[in-house]
């Protein structure tokens, strides 16, 4: 539908469809509308779907659906601007992985907090992040 240009009609059919499903469909449902939500340049809008699922995730105990909900938060951040409360999320992401032992979200959290070094400068702790991701 995104391709078509009816993105909007594809988040309605969302929306319509989320109430009807079980909790564990749900938080994917709300999450890839915040993505749509995101791409769409709505960040605010992105956010509050991005903790709706992040908090139905945290009710089921899908650690890993959290971390990748704290990831995705901290990306608007830094879209943003806000590169504190980027690095604070991707470290509750990165946390939460080496919980579980998700090494490719250990990796993508490392990495985005390596480019956050990068972008103020600070080569040395972006290159020792890079090479912990790598």
């Amino acid at each position: 539908l995104d391709r078509w240009g009816l993105g909007r009609l594809r988040e309605l059919l969302y929306e319509r469809i989320i109430p009807g499903v079980k909790k564990e469909t749900q938080a994917g449902l709300i999450h890839n509308l915040g993505i749509l939500l995101q791409n769409r340049g709505d960040y605010p809008a992105a956010v509050e779907l991005y903790e709706r699922s992040l908090k139905i995730q945290e009710e089921l105990g899908d650690r890993a659906g959290v971390a990748s909900s704290e990831h995705v938060i901290g990306s608007i951040y830094l879209l943003t601007g806000d590169s504190q409360r980027a690095i604070k999320q991707y470290n509750k992401a990165l946390k939460i992985a080496e919980e579980i032992g998700d090494k490719s979200e250990i990796a993508m959290a490392l990495h985005q907090i390596g480019n956050i070094h990068y972008l103020q400068g600070d080569y040395p702790a972006a290159l020792e992040l890079y090479e912990k991701s790598l």
